[in-house]
């Protein structure tokens, strides 16, 4: 019984520390390459991002423009919420809904992950590019997109 009691609990604890990752300093140490502000500019439309560290959490700008206006602009969060290390996202006033908190899935050097059930969103460093690829549920419909970024000059 007492053996049962001892492969259960180590069990737990190795799923738990499996499912999710706990330390935020760990994780921005994996993730230092976002850190950064990184730009592309195809056809005339400008998409930079923009990602800083203050204290616990990275924080990052996303606004993509034309020379005549800006199309989009958002304002993202990384953060530690306490259970897992989490992706928000707000627009303008609008903060984004739980449905739009994306948890972190899969994390390596070059590589972030973030999805909930509608949503992903994968950062990938690669030969001094950022990556992004995007997926959305809308409708039934999966819409994806996908941006290559370089750092920015100064």
């Amino acid at each position: 019984m007492r053996n049962n009691l001892l492969i259960l609990l180590f069990s737990m604890v190795l799923l738990y520390g499996c499912s999710t990752y706990h330390d935020f300093n760990s994780f921005v140490r994996k993730a230092q390459f976002l850190e950064n502000t990184w730009e592309s500019n195809n056809s005339g439309v400008v998409y930079t991002e923009k990602w800083i560290r203050t204290n616990d959490t990275l924080q990052g700008i996303t606004c993509i423009f034309t020379a005549k206006d800006t199309i989009f602009y958002e304002k993202n969060k990384i953060f530690f919420d306490g259970i897992k290390i989490v992706f928000t996202s707000s627009i303008g006033k609008y903060v984004a809904t739980n449905e739009s908190v994306l948890k972190l899935r899969h994390l390596t050097r070059h590589k972030l992950t973030f999805a909930n059930k509608n949503q992903c969103i994968i950062y990938t460093f690669k030969h001094g590019q950022l990556i992004i690829k995007t997926w959305t549920k809308d409708n039934g419909n999966t819409i994806k997109e996908k941006y290559v970024l370089s750092k920015k000059k100064l």
